[in-house]
């Protein structure tokens, strides 16, 4: 065999080591973005002044009502388990925004009936905001508010509903195509169906923004919640936690800090 054989055998032999890999990460996508907990792996108690939804569309959801006050705050989860395992958050939103809160669960999540996908996401927060609008809450009441993954999908919704409140965004990534590079350490970004893309949409929602990254995040590294900080247009408000990692609680003093901002 000669060399100039040699050296063609082996760039095919690298190219379709390639496509395969592409194929897998293609075929894997799913199951890479999405880590659902169905109420069958684990469903965690709650509180008894918590009221469980079926929402029209199948969604399941979670009304966490403070009397006191008109402020709701639509919380759009991320990617790992399900609405039962947010009770943390929910006391926090409670107390220190002085807002009710409704949670919801999208396809394939605790006891929602289907698979995840990014219009899924989607479609289950608007049944959600549909159940917000049946209550009588008005539009401006309303403060999307999402952590990691849910980030985007409040952010959707603020792109469609620029008639509500403000936009709250914790731990965001500015699109699946770079967090994919990140987690991958390679740019495969490319490949990925799912964008979740909030670079694209962020400079065209004008309602109060405010955006919340964590200096030592590895999942979705600071550098993404400033690139929204800067292309975010005004009225909003940004700070990187220092010392802070991807799934830790807000201090007392952040709270009071994104308090003051939503006045």
């Amino acid at each position: 065999m000669n060399s100039t054989l040699i050296f063609v055998v082996w760039i095919l032999g690298a190219l379709l080591i390639v496509v395969v890999v592409m194929v897998v990460l293609v075929l894997m996508e799913p199951s890479l973005l999405y880590h659902p907990r169905t109420d069958k792996q684990d469903w965690r108690e709650f509180s008894s002044n918590y009221q469980e939804l079926t929402l029209a569309d199948g969604t399941s959801a979670l009304w966490c009502p403070l009397r006191s006050s008109d402020r709701v705050v639509l919380y759009c989860h991320g990617n790992y388990g399900n609405l039962s395992m947010r009770s943390d958050w929910i006391e926090p939103l409670q107390r220190h925004l002085n807002a009710s809160v409704l949670l919801f669960d999208p396809p394939g999540y605790g006891k929602t009936p289907g698979r995840p996908t990014e219009l899924g996401c989607y479609a289950s927060a608007e049944s959600a905001i549909a159940w917000l609008r049946e209550q009588e809450v008005k539009p401006e009441h309303i403060v999307l508010w999402g952590k990691s993954l849910g980030a985007a999908i409040a952010t959707e919704m603020a792109l469609r509903h620029p008639d509500f409140g403000a936009l709250v965004l914790v731990y965001p990534f500015s699109c699946i195509p770079d967090a994919a590079n990140v987690m991958l350490h390679a740019p495969l970004g490319f490949l990925a169906r799912n964008r979740f893309d909030n670079v694209r949409k962020i400079g065209r929602i004008m309602m109060p923004k405010i955006i919340i990254g964590a200096e030592n995040d590895t999942l979705c590294p600071a550098w993404m919640a400033r690139k929204l900080i800067e292309l975010a247009p005004e009225p909003k408000a940004g700070q990187i936690l220092a010392g802070r990692a991807h799934s830790e609680q807000l201090s007392v003093t952040e709270w009071n800090w994104m308090a003051n901002q939503l006045q």
